[in-house]
């Protein structure tokens, strides 16, 4: 199969498309393959985003939306040419990918499949910090940074989804209007 793998040298990085091995699913994982993958922070450049040792190419990626290819022995509830969207975790760059079936999603009803690709990390992240880590409930005040980012603008949704009411910030008036236009009663340009 085809990958974008990036290597980082001295000299800088760079990024190849090569022929890789199709990888196998495990017994919790199902193989995906991809029609559209998600392009995230750590993906352009912050690190490795889950890549392997220092030295060694690896494929970036952190979602994948597509279809079912295969599933593992232990996974149920899924099965080959399901649509789906996943928290791959790195890999997300190929034509297949693997992930654990407790990271894989169906994509929203009549929501394109490229679009269903940017949702895992963004909107797992945001959900996380709100309602796991944040406790946030019914009819509190939320500051969600960051409108214009990825986790910002599912922060804002997921917050008034979950009935708060919404504050944002960003560096730019129209990162602002952003996240108003997403459900923010007010927001602040905090340049």
């Amino acid at each position: 199969m085809r990958a974008l793998r990036v290597y980082d040298s001295a000299a800088g990085r760079e990024l190849r498309m090569e022929e890789v091995p199709k990888p196998e699913p495990r017994s919790d994982q199902v193989l995906i393959r991809v029609r559209a993958t998600g392009v995230n922070r750590a993906d352009l450049g912050r690190g490795r985003a889950g890549g392997g040792a220092p030295g060694e190419p690896f494929i970036p990626g952190l979602d994948a939306a597509g279809n079912i290819e295969a599933v593992g022995s232990e996974v149920k509830g899924w099965r080959a040419g399901d649509p789906v969207t996943a928290f791959v975790g790195r890999g997300g760059y190929a034509e297949y990918v693997i992930a654990r079936a407790v990271h894989v999603y169906q994509p929203p009803q009549g929501m394109n499949i490229a679009a269903a690709a940017s949702i895992p990390c963004a909107f797992l992240t945001a959900w996380y910090g709100l309602i796991k880590l944040g406790e946030m409930k019914r009819g509190e005040t939320v500051l969600v940074h960051a409108a214009g980012s990825g986790v910002g603008m599912a922060g804002v949704q997921i917050a008034r989804a979950w009935g708060a009411r919404v504050i944002t910030s960003a560096g730019s008036d129209a990162k602002v209007a952003r996240g108003l236009t997403l459900g923010a009663e007010a927001g602040i340009n905090y340049s």
